[in-house]
This record gives structure tokens, sequence and C-alpha cells, in this order.
């Protein structure tokens, strides 16, 4: 293991070798079989034709190492063509790497590339590569590792570059030396100086300190961020707004303190406009445990309004929350009823709890409904709801009381 680390080591001036024997040294060069694998590591499977070769000598400082595979399959995620090339005495290269594609159930990657050069105690990398679903998204990233004269380690990030749902994103636009994490042998201390991310008139800054578990500061703050840029895609339906605030983690002498205070302005809904949507939330001393606080306000009217707790401790995790509707428009909902329900519209006011599993909680209160109608395009019938419309909520039923529909 010291010899491994010191022939990786070598890569900077300042780094501090460990003690070993002269003279220690090894050659090797594998041809992996599946059966082998299996063996020992029954969830990787590696395709034919996989070789793992290298060298390492410890009075020589080096380490070469080469690794190739047409396919790797662990842990669900699959790897097509990987080929790693690492020769720290290299002059034009340390590392070269290029990945085909990955596949996994959060995320895709395809034609990844990396390569890193070394000038003076620093190491260069750069890294591009293509990802999303549909593989639109485009990554390009120029990042760097020292280790200072504490023989701590600094791993920082030049000017980068995002391209998320057709929005660019530069990581340390003005190129600058903060945008750096300091973090010690024993990962136990972190410093966070300044992370930044623009686009446009959008930024997004982190910072903090983390030292050991009983100090940690974190602070991330977000400025006119469009919410539907940096939100996964949600079927059917399409959330945007102004997004603004800040999410805070402090942690004082072993006392946690969580604390979110965001502002979503011009909050809407598959392009319906809600007004401005506030969210404040706060944990208890486990940080499993999630108080939350949110209001949605358009003029003068507060259309919904919730107030609750998500419990994190179970292993499905729970809500116990109330909600107030007034006047809430349920237009923007219309996608969800695909092609069955369409035309969805109207106001609903009422007070309804939600209890139970978070994934599928139960729902139980009252909702009137005004101006309300659907359509039903299998039939071709648009029904107007006349009047008031009483629905009841409860084990999970929508219970629509007798109404006259024209």
């Amino acid at each position: 293991m010291k010899l491994a680390k010191n022939s990786l080591g070598s890569l900077y001036g300042n780094y501090q070798k460990e003690k070993v024997s002269s003279g220690q040294f090894l050659d090797f060069h594998f041809n992996i079989y599946n059966k082998i694998i299996d063996v020992f590591f029954p969830k990787i499977k590696l395709g034919s034709n996989t070789i793992i070769k290298g060298e390492i000598n410890s009075d020589k400082d080096k380490f070469v190492l080469s690794v190739k595979s047409p396919h790797v399959e662990a842990f669900d995620v699959f790897i097509e063509n990987i080929d790693m090339q690492i020769d720290n005495k290299n002059p034009l290269y340390n590392t070269l790497l290029s990945v085909d594609k990955v596949d996994s159930k959060y995320y895709n990657i395809a034609n990844a590339n990396m390569v890193n050069i070394v000038l003076n105690d620093t190491l260069f990398v750069q890294t591009d590569f293509i990802g999303g679903k549909e593989l639109k998204e485009s990554y390009e990233f120029s990042f760097y590792h020292t280790i200072n004269e504490k023989n701590q380690s600094i791993f920082g990030v030049k000017k980068s570059e995002i391209q998320f749902k057709n929005n660019v994103w530069n990581i340390n636009p003005n190129n600058n030396n903060q945008n750096k994490i300091v973090f010690d042998e024993n990962f136990k201390t972190y410093a966070i100086d300044n992370i930044n991310m623009v686009s446009g008139s959008q930024h997004i800054d982190l910072a903090g300190l983390v030292n050991g578990t009983n100090e940690q500061f974190i602070d991330l703050k977000l400025e006119n961020v469009n919410l539907y840029d940096v939100t996964p895609d949600i079927d059917s339906v399409r959330v945007d707004g102004k997004l603004n605030g800040s999410i805070n983690f402090k942690k004082i002498k072993g006392t946690t303190i969580p604390y979110a205070d965001l502002t979503i302005n011009y909050f809407n809904i598959n392009n319906d406009y809600y007004g401005d949507l506030s969210v404040k939330a706060d944990s208890d001393l486990s940080t499993k445990n999630y108080n939350f606080d949110i209001e949605l306000i358009n003029g003068d009217l507060k259309s919904f309004s919730s107030k609750g707790s998500i419990d994190f401790k179970p292993a499905e995790p729970t809500v116990i929350a109330s909600a107030d509707f007034d006047k809430f428009k349920i237009n923007a909902f219309s996608p969800l009823g695909k092609n069955v329900l369409t035309s969805i519209r109207g106001f609903a006011s009422g007070e309804v709890t939600i209890t139970g599993i978070i994934k599928n909680p139960n729902i139980d209160g009252e909702l009137n409904l005004v101006g309300a109608g659907i359509e039903l395009p299998y039939l071709n019938v648009n029904y107007d709801f006349v009047d008031n419309t009483k629905v009841k909520l409860y084990d999970q039923i929508f219970d629509f009381q007798p109404m006259t529909v024209q």
C-alpha cells in the first residue's frame, strides 16, 4: 500500500513520502476472467479481454498502470469500452482515460475523456463528456489538485462550463484562485472557499468549513436562479420561477442547526402563474425530522399554505401536515389527466391533513370547487360543474358529492 501511495505522491514536490525499504518493485500483467471475479466479487462482471498491467518501483518513484476492458458491470452500472493509462513519469501526460458509455439508473454518460498534466507541484485535469437521459447535456471541467506545505490536499476548479437544459453555466467564471476545497489527509477537516456558478443573472454560491464532527458550517446561496433550469424533468409538469434564498447547515459543539429560507418569485406550473412561493424549513438536533412552513401568495390572496414535518428516521419516511387552500387554481394540473381527463379547471378552497408514508400518504379533508370543469376526450364531452362542488378526501379517495353538471 505504501509503495503505491509513494508512487502516486511523487507527482507532487510537497508530498511527504512513507518510509519503505529500498529495492521494492512490482511488475504485473493480468488477463481477467469472469469466473475468477465472480468468486470474490459476485456483483462485478468484466468483459472478455479485460487486461490490467503495470509497474511500481520505489527507488524510481515509478508508477505505470494500463486498464482496458470492453465491458464492466458493477452494482447496476454498465460501462462500455474503458481505456485508462497512468504513467507518473511521462512528460506529456500522467493519465489518459476514455469511456464510450456509462449507463445507470441515476444518470447516463457518453463520450467521456480525461487527460492530466503536472506543472510544478500541481496536477491539472481536463475532462469532458455528455450526459442525461437523452445525452443532451454537456460538461467541460478543468480542475487541479495539489498538496500544500501542511500536507493538506487542495482540490480546485478552474473556469469550467456546464450545458444543462439548454442553459450554460460557468463555474469560477473569473478563473480566480478561490473555488477550491482544502482538506486534510484523514478527510476530517474541509474548507470550502467560495465555489460559484453563474449563468447570466443567475448565481449559485457555496462556502463552508467542516472541522471534525462537532463544528460544521455550510452556506448555499441562490440568486435569480430559474427553477426549471436546475431541477429534473417531471412527467407532464413544468415548474418554474425565480429561486432566491439560502440553505444553511451549522453544527456547533455537537448541536446541529440546519435551516432553509427560500422564495420562488413568479412561481408557475405548466405556464400558469400562481404568485410567490416561500419555503422555510428547519430540523431537530437529530437532523432526521424536518419542519416546514410553505406559503403561496398572489397579491393579497394566500391561495395555499402548509405546515408540518417529515420524519426520515423510519425506513420509509413519514409526513404529518396540514394544508389550506383558498381559491387555489387547479388548471395547471390538467396535463396529469393525460388523454383521459383534459381541460381540468376551477378553483379549490378547503382544509386537508396529510399523514403517513410520504410516497403514498393519507389525505383527509374537504375541498369546495368553484368554476370547475373537466373534458373527457374519449366521450367527446366537456362538463362544467354548476355552483359549488364538494369533494371529500379520505383513505386516498376523492369522493365527489352529488353535483350538477352541464
